[in-house]
């Protein structure tokens, strides 16, 4: 009895279950009651839907879990790898570069500039005591050139350079014919009558050089002297001094009345009125077809090659030429997008008098991508105020030139900037402080004009001949008197008429004074350049997806069961804390 009592008492006591390495019975409570920390977290994470994440808390075995961690582990790292690689590729901000023919009807702006920014006669006639005080002696230095030129001559080669024929030996004819022996001339002592002998003799002494920083050796004006101390064989260096304003443009410059004889569109005549005016700080009066900086009326064109486009007659007037301010014959053309200020200086090209010139313009869109990916603009800076038109780049280096002469000279070299004083370049310290900057100077530091993010480039075909032929000069003259509506023009072709009928000498006339441009389209495409994102945000967001699947196994959803899981851990942490204790 004894031993059955004691083998029922035995059935009735309660059976342990084995503990395995995952058992919570004794672990998932601490001694008041309340849950552990780890266990909710685990408990939680052990329900997400990443593929790995269970299998770490699931296996009963401590191996598994440790090798399924470190697979999970591994892939974490392979991903932060290749995610590290993207967004280096991403933040480059790389782009690719494609290139299509589009159509284009549109015809481009033409500027065209008289290489003779002033004109000499209206200089010698006007009665403005300013313009006679400044650029008299500058034009009739033209007239007295070729006597310099044989005085000249004469000094540095000898006796043999005689102006008189009637005067033998070593004697020189005066003006009123009298004969006075050579090495009298320029002694400052008048041995002709008429004192002939002592008039525009060379300067006793030539100043080294022009203008030094600590001392100027020429009066305002003195243009002679400011020739003889030219350090450039073709006296480039002058050309700074001959600092002419907008009103001396106006008053002395080529009118388009003057300028242009003949101007016709696809055979459609034009006139003056189709011109704007623009004044250039070098080249003086400059003027622009088809120019609309809005540009909504533009001329087009369904016509291109040889015998359209815009056709010119230029009358260039030789003879009123100022030698020292216009070495070459002739003017300047640019061809340019209609919506953007001309720059005829830097971006013209040269077309010489007597001759016919063919100007095929073959042309580009450029579109460019904006920051990140380049350092492009749309517009001008807002200190550009006064610049007209759609940003264009090297119109911009020309309004940051003259805005860093303004900051650091206190005048502006050109009259591009609005309120801005022009430099004196005789006065001596400012002189020297333009001197200074332009020495300094370098466009490429001009950070605020980089390139356009659209732009239009025309690329020039040049081509020439010899204009007008002899044949056809009588219909060119019996033509120009007719349709010759300018004052200049029509006196011209009269005493050119009266003073010779020689054909020769009246080809040789209009060769030196005329000249025709036409200006046309190569084709109605045009080559089309266009930037796109090599690799943009979207593109990385899709990558960022698809390895974080491949990698991890994750996806949106996972982040917000992730999300999910910390917050519900954190509240019933927070609610197992708040129970009272037993």
């Amino acid at each position: 009895m004894g031993d059955e009592g004691e083998g029922q008492e035995m059935d009735f006591m309660p059976k342990v279950k084995p503990k395995t390495d995952w058992d919570s019975s004794s672990k998932d409570k601490k001694t008041d009651g309340t849950e552990t920390c780890g266990n909710v977290c685990f408990q939680h994470a052990s329900q997400l839907e990443a593929e790995a994440v269970p299998k770490i808390f699931d296996r009963e075995r401590k191996l598994a879990r440790l090798l399924w961690l470190f697979i999970y582990v591994l892939c974490w790292l392979g991903f932060i790898a290749l995610m590290v690689t993207l967004l280096i590729k991403y933040l480059k901000f790389g782009v690719t570069v494609s290139q299509t023919i589009e159509s284009r009807t549109t015809f481009p702006a033409v500027t065209i500039c008289n290489l003779s920014p002033v004109r000499k006669d209206k200089i010698l006639s006007s009665t403005d005591s300013e313009i006679v005080t400044k650029y008299k002696d500058l034009a009739t230095l033209s007239n007295s050139a070729w006597n310099d030129l044989y005085w000249d001559a004469y000094f540095i080669y000898g006796s043999d350079f005689i102006f008189n024929t009637t005067c033998t030996g070593d004697l020189k004819a005066c003006d009123d014919g009298e004969c006075v022996t050579s090495e009298y001339w320029c002694d400052s002592v008048k041995d002709c009558d008429d004192g002939s002998d002592e008039e525009n003799c060379p300067s006793a002494s030539v100043p080294s050089t022009v203008k030094t920083e600590s001392n100027c050796t020429l009066a305002p004006y003195d243009w002679r002297n400011l020739i003889l101390g030219s350090e450039h064989a073709d006296y480039d260096d002058i050309l700074y001094y001959a600092a002419f304003s907008e009103e001396d443009f106006t008053t002395l410059g080529t009118q388009v009345s003057d300028f242009v004889l003949q101007c016709s569109f696809n055979g459609n005549e034009c006139n003056a009125t189709d011109f704007i005016e623009y004044q250039d700080s070098t080249l003086g009066n400059c003027f622009t077809y088809n120019q609309d900086y809005i540009g909504n009326n533009t001329v087009t064109t369904h016509s291109y090659g040889p015998g359209s486009g815009l056709k010119l007659t230029l009358f260039i007037d030789i003879e009123n030429y100022l030698g020292l301010l216009s070495h070459s014959a002739g003017a300047k053309v640019q061809v340019h997008s209609a919506d953007v200020e001309p720059s005829p200086n830097d971006m013209g090209v040269l077309v010489s008098s007597g001759t016919k010139t063919d100007l095929s313009i073959k042309r580009t869109k450029y579109n460019t991508l904006s920051t990140p990916y380049t350092t492009c603009r749309s517009s001008y800076p807002s200190v550009y105020a006064a610049a007209k038109g759609q940003y264009n780049r090297e119109v911009c280096k020309n309004y940051c030139r003259s805005y860093e002469h303004k900051l650091i000279c206190g005048c502006s070299e050109t009259f591009l900037l609005s309120n801005s004083i022009l430099c004196d370049p005789w006065d001596c310290e400012t002189g020297d402080c333009i001197s200074t900057v332009g020495v300094l100077d370098d466009y490429d530091t001009c950070d605020e004009c980089p390139i356009p993010c659209s732009d239009w480039k025309f690329d020039i075909s040049q081509s020439q001949a010899k204009w007008p032929s002899e044949q056809y000069l009588p219909l060119f003259i019996q033509s120009t008197m007719y349709i010759a509506t300018s004052e200049t023009i029509t006196n011209f072709t009269r005493s050119k008429l009266l003073e010779t009928t020689d054909s020769e000498d009246l080809l040789e006339y209009y060769r030196a004074n005329f000249l025709t441009v036409e200006v046309h389209l190569d084709d109605l495409d045009y080559i089309k350049i266009t930037e796109d994102k090599a690799y943009d945000f979207f593109q990385f967001i899709a990558d960022f997806g698809g390895n974080i699947g491949l990698f991890v196994g994750a996806s949106v959803l996972t982040g917000f069961e992730l999300v999910d899981c910390i917050f519900t851990t954190l509240c019933q942490i927070h609610r197992s804390r708040k129970r009272p204790r037993h």
